[in-house]
């Protein structure tokens, strides 16, 4: 789901758990494929 925001945030959730938050966990966009490395390992 994507839902629009103001800020700059970037937060993706799986099944309700923060795997990314750009604000709170890395203040940066992931690379290409990094979001998909992660819900991988998980």
């Amino acid at each position: 789901m994507l839902i629009e925001g103001s800020g700059g945030d970037f937060e993706v959730k799986v099944d309700g758990e923060v795997v990314w938050d750009k604000l709170r966990l890395e203040p940066r966009f992931p690379d290409r494929g990094e979001i998909t490395a992660i819900i991988q390992q998980r």
